[in-house]
């Protein structure tokens, strides 16, 4: 997977996400939207195993929840491939 391919799922995950916020899900939305933009903006600079694997750390807070964290969890899936 490339870089261009993580950006289409972080879009699809901004999406869902701000949805969900919209309905007031609370401060873990918020946060999750945080690291999705902070993933965006890294995945457009030269994607470097280090910076891989910082977001992979970060987005560990998330992934113990549930259906509301699908799309930050494909992100995360994704940045695994990557990494591999």
């Amino acid at each position: 997977m490339n870089a261009g391919t993580v950006l289409g799922f972080y879009q699809d995950a901004k999406k869902y996400l701000a949805e969900v916020n919209g309905k007031n899900m609370g401060l873990l939305f918020e946060l999750a939207e945080e690291w999705l933009t902070k993933a965006r903006i890294e995945l457009k600079r030269t994607l470097t195993l280090a910076v891989v694997k910082e977001l992979l750390t970060e987005v560990e807070q998330f992934l113990w929840a549930g259906h509301e964290m699908d799309p930050v969890q494909v992100v995360e899936r994704t940045l695994v491939t990557v990494c591999n």
